[in-house]
């Protein structure tokens, strides 16, 4: 009786299937592809996202100034209302990131208290920044600058944390 060896799935036929092939090792946090050659990915480009976040975030968090010049609206700032869309800017993309790399559970839950931490801290930054510039005082200064930045930062640390665990063994 003759075996046939087994290959796997993704192995042409006629190519013989070679036990050297080194199993990468899934990220922390995200499901083993079915052949358990690495981490499984939902057919998108997770570094793509992982890029246009990067970008979002270094363009959003300096919209401020850069659109300073473009006046007021009544007591506030354009570039106050148009910083409401950061969160949404960074925190999508960051997420779609993590949806086509496959992310598990513990690192959607890393992700989703990150998210929470840095809406919650923009808002603040943003409330206390508005109101800053239409009345400048210590206690603006605090929630702007102290409680705002501090709460925001720690936000982008977890969300930051979650995509590496995801994607730190991603080709």
């Amino acid at each position: 009786m003759t075996s046939i060896p087994s290959t796997p799935a993704d192995t042409p036929p006629g190519t013989p299937a070679t036990a050297a092939t080194p199993a990468q090792p899934a990220a922390p946090g995200a499901h083993a592809a079915p052949d358990g050659r690495g981490p499984r990915t939902r057919g998108g480009r997770p570094l793509h996202w992982l890029t246009a976040s990067a970008i979002l975030y270094s363009l959003t968090h300096h919209v401020g100034f850069g659109l300073a010049g473009l006046g007021t609206v009544d007591r506030t700032r354009w570039a106050d209302w148009i910083d409401i869309l950061t969160p949404y800017a960074v925190l999508l993309t960051a997420a779609a990131a993590l949806h086509t790399a496959g992310a598990g559970r513990r690192t959607w839950a890393l992700y989703l208290i990150g998210a929470i931490t840095y809406v919650e801290g923009h808002g603040i930054h943003l409330a206390a920044n508005s109101v800053g510039n239409d009345a400048p005082g210590h206690v603006a200064h605090l929630w702007d600058e102290v409680v705002g930045h501090y709460l925001w930062y720690a936000g982008t640390a977890l969300v930051v944390a979650a995509l590496t665990a995801c994607l730190l063994y991603t080709p």
